[in-house]
Order: C-alpha cells, then structure tokens, then sequence
C-alpha cells in the first residue's frame, strides 16, 4: 500500500511516471500566425554530451525520458488590434507539474515586460504545458505595414518542414513578420534599438518569408540553413539585395559569437530563382553553451 501510494504521489506531484505523448504546436497556429519558432530535443539527444559538461549532464536513460517531445513560440498579429496573440508551449514527457511550478516561481515569464502573459504556465493536461498572452505592436509599425503592404486575405499558414532539431517561419506575405520583427527589435529584445528598424522597411518588401533550419552534426557543430523566398514580382535587384543583406545580418552574427564565445560560424548564400539559400556551420558549440552555463 506504501509503495502504491508512493507512486500516485510522485505522479501527480512530479509528473514522473506516465509519459505525455508526442504532440504539436500547431494546435495554436491560424490563419493569421505569422512566425512560429520551435526545438525539438530528443532529435539532437546523441550530441547533448558533446554540448555539455559531463557532470552536469544526467544519464543518457534520464534525459531519454524526460526531456521534452517539443518546445514552441507562436507569435499570431492582430493588426487592427495592434496587437500580436503569444502562445508559449511545452510538448513534455515528464515532470510536467514540476515544471510549471520551478519557471512561474523563477520570475522568468516577467522577464520580458513588452508581453503581457494572461496567467503563469499551466499544465493543462498531461503532455501540454502553455502560457499565452499578448504583445503591443507600436503605432508606427502598424502604419508602415499597412501603407506597404495594404490588406492581403486568403493566407493560409506556410508548411512546416518537421525534419529538423529547430525551425523557424517566418510569414511577410502580408507584411505580418515585419511587424513583429520591428516591435520586438524596438521592445529590446536584442539589446537597446540603434535605429528604427520600421524605416527599413524596403529591406523587406520583396521577401515573402524566411525559414530557418539548424540540426545538430556528430562532430558537436550545428548546420545552419536560412531560406529567404521572395515576394511575387520581386526584381533581380531586389533578390541579388536579398542575397546581400543576408549576407551581412549572417556576418554580424559570426562577429558576435567570435568575440563572446570563441564560435565560428562560416558558410555563404547563394541564389537559385527568386529563392535566397544560406548554409552554414557553426563550430565549438559547445563553447557557447559553456559559456552561458557559467555565467548563471
């Protein structure tokens, strides 16, 4: 009776011994969702050790079970509301409830002031853990969209690639991921704004979505792939600048993680039709993740 009562204990408290079984994030994605970002870990579970220091990765049978199915962000903008929805989910396997609790008492929902959370995680059943809120879109952005890219129906979302240990999509066919790139470049999300990113909007007219794509290789490194489609009567020009611009935003990034890492990121982009294609390695990803480990 001890051990039964045990075992009712540490599942409903911990969530340790039912599985959630695999789900996805798409339950939150409509016909207005813009840009989805998600990680999948068990696709990258062979290269964790190679990632981590030894002592503080757990046994290989633990994190088989416990690390979870998927992880997602998925920004829908309401435009005329200027507003986007914000949906925050966790495909997990176990301790779920343990979870929930351990980030609502950290604080780090309210880390990031600029979105406006309705309520702190919740575990709504087993398996799905999610928060949603709401982020402001400044007035500025809204008129640059609208005055650009004017009212475009009938979308419907951009297929997902599901291969791949993390993906991105990005939507601009309605100029919806420029309005968000925009408002979360402005709330700071990366670092204090040094221009007003809405007057750059010409940058991102003739691109009509991005994908990006990273998976994990045997030897630690991570293979980058960054996918600019091109808006429907694009130019040469506007493509070649495309190619360009990538180009430069790829440099920045191999600058930053040279000189606060010790990473190296190389690679090129290159051109086929109206499509751009960068592919890239990312080397001693290790040395990121240590990083960042020490600096808790």
């Amino acid at each position: 009776m001890a051990a039964a009562l045990t075992i009712i204990f540490a599942e409903l408290r911990y969530g340790i011994i039912r599985a959630g079984k695999p789900e996805s994030h798409t339950r939150f994605v409509t016909d207005a969702t813009r840009a989805r970002i998600f990680i999948r870990p068990l696709m990258a579970r062979n290269l964790i050790d190679a990632w981590f220091p030894s002592e503080r990765t757990p046994p290989a049978w633990v994190l088989t079970r416990v690390l979870p199915h998927e992880l997602a962000f998925v920004l829908t903008p309401r435009l005329d509301a200027g507003q986007s929805d914000v949906s925050l989910y966790v495909n997990e396997q176990r301790l779920g409830p343990l979870v929930a609790d351990v980030v609502n008492r950290s604080g780090f929902m309210g880390q990031y002031g600029y979105i406006h959370w309705n309520a702190d995680v919740t575990l709504e059943r087993r398996g799905s853990l999610a928060a949603q809120g709401q982020l402001d879109i400044p007035d500025r952005v809204l008129t640059t969209a609208r005055d650009h890219w004017g009212v475009v129906q009938g979308l419907k979302p951009l297929d997902v690639d599901g291969t791949h240990f993390f993906e991105a999509i990005f939507d601009n066919r309605d100029g919806g991921a420029f309005a968000l790139m925009c408002a979360l470049y402005n709330h700071g999300l990366l670092g204090e704004p040094q221009i007003a990113l809405e007057e750059e909007y010409k940058t991102f007219l003739s691109i009509a979505s991005i994908h990006v794509y990273a998976d994990a290789t045997a030897a630690g490194n991570v293979q980058l792939i960054v996918i600019l489609e091109s808006a429907p009567g694009a130019r040469a020009e506007d493509i070649d600048a495309n190619a360009f611009n990538l180009e430069v935003a790829i440099g920045e990034v191999a600058r930053f993680i040279r000189e606060q890492y010790g990473a190296e990121l190389r690679g090129r982009a290159y051109t086929e039709g109206t499509t751009v294609t960068g592919r890239y390695t990312v080397k001693n990803v290790a040395g990121i993740i240590s990083t960042l480990l020490e600096a808790q």
